[in-house]
Parts: C-alpha cells; structure tokens; sequence
C-alpha cells in the first residue's frame, strides 16, 4: 500500500494509490458572466464590456433577444481567443 497522501482542492485527503485523473481534474464551468470572465482574463469588466460594445474581445452570447439580458461566455471560447493573442518573437 503506497503511504503517499495529498490534499484534493476539496480539503480531502486521498492516498496517492486511490486516485484517477478525474479525481483530480478540477471542475470548470461551461460558461462565465461577464465579471468572472474578466477576472479570469485579468482585466476589469468594464474594459470587457467596452470591448464587447466594439466588436472586440472573445465571443460571448445573450440569453435572449433584448440587448440588456445577461452576457455569458464560455469557458472555451475565452481559451480560444486568449491563444489567438499569441505571439512568436520577430512577429510584427
């Protein structure tokens, strides 16, 4: 028996022979309002919003007709646009 222990982000002790990957794949949402969004870009989410107003920035969906209805993104799209950024150097 392995002797080995770590603590999941749960706060729970497995032993290291106990455990597979999904125990240990953190959990993430389909889809982020548009605070979380910016927080997980590390900018405000006025810029977001602003981007949003400008046809910038990762896509993001209403959930309805109405222009003022809660923005979502998803999680995917916002990996997607975060991997469009980058750059090689020399690129101009």
């Amino acid at each position: 028996m392995n002797g080995e222990f770590f603590m999941s982000g749960t706060g729970k002790y497995y032993r290291a022979a106990d455990v597979t990957d999904a125990a240990v794949t953190p959990a993430r949402p389909i889809t982020l309002a548009s605070d979380d969004a910016a927080r997980v870009l590390g900018i405000q989410p006025k810029t977001l919003a602003n981007w949003r107003s400008l046809g910038k920035g990762p896509a993001y969906i209403h959930l309805s007709d109405s222009p003022r209805s809660q923005v979502l993104y998803f999680y995917e799209d916002l990996e997607a646009w975060t991997h469009s950024l980058r750059r090689c150097g020399g690129d101009a």
